[in-house]
């Protein structure tokens, strides 16, 4: 018979330990989340950040949540936030699901999988703002440098107030890695591509790309 996996999935009131039964030795993982969860609703700056979902006024309940990964943690702070109760139960003995990461006997460090995300996931920066993680959080400049023969270093420096797909029109034409030729046929590409259909034809450029 295995022994239990005990997580408490926050330090946030309403939050009880949750066990599954799985085999091997027992741990004991804990994940501390803000406790004023509600902290962004009123420091958010306007415009970086989706609105907070509408204040539930039904009644309180007590909800399980099956994995603790990035999807189950954030559901379970939107539900904290409204009140709920809320159990998460991990049959692994750390959290993170796809993003996590662990050390195996002989001390190497594996990730679960990629680990990146970008400035205009506002869901996630909401998230991480939200529970204090974004201190944690060094974004890197949206610049790409290739280093060619004789050490000539080429740069892709998508630095730009206006996002896409203007950013990226401006690092094709400006970057010293492609000749003109192929500044003029990247340009072309890119103006018929469903990118730009988008600003203009949302749903239409989505049925181009499915």
């Amino acid at each position: 018979m295995g022994s239990p996996v005990l997580f408490p999935a926050t330090s946030v009131t309403g939050v009880t330990w949750s066990r599954v039964q799985v085999k091997g030795p027992r741990f004991r993982v804990r994940a501390s989340l803000d406790t004023n969860v509600s902290d962004m609703s009123v420091k958010a700056p306007k415009g970086l950040f989706l609105p907070e979902p509408e204040h539930y006024r039904g009644p309180k309940l007590k909800v399980a949540i099956i994995g603790a990964g990035l999807a189950g943690m954030s559901t379970a702070v939107d539900l904290l936030d409204q009140g709920h109760g809320v159990d998460i139960y991990e049959l692994r003995s750390f959290i993170g699901g796809k993003v996590a990461s662990f050390v195996r006997k002989r001390g190497n460090h594996i990730e679960i999988s990629l680990h990146v995300f970008f400035g205009c996931y506002n869901n996630l920066c909401r998230l991480t703002k939200k529970v204090g993680a974004d201190e944690n959080l060094l974004m890197k400049d949206h610049t790409h440098k290739f280093v060619n023969k004789g050490g000539e270093i080429g740069e892709l420096d998508f630095r730009f107030p206006i996002g896409a797909p203007l950013h990226g029109i401006r690092a094709f034409l400006s970057t010293n890695q492609l000749k003109t030729y192929d500044k003029s046929r990247n340009a072309i590409a890119l103006a018929v591509s469903p990118v730009v259909k988008a600003l203009l034809d949302p749903d239409g450029a989505l049925f181009v790309v499915c």
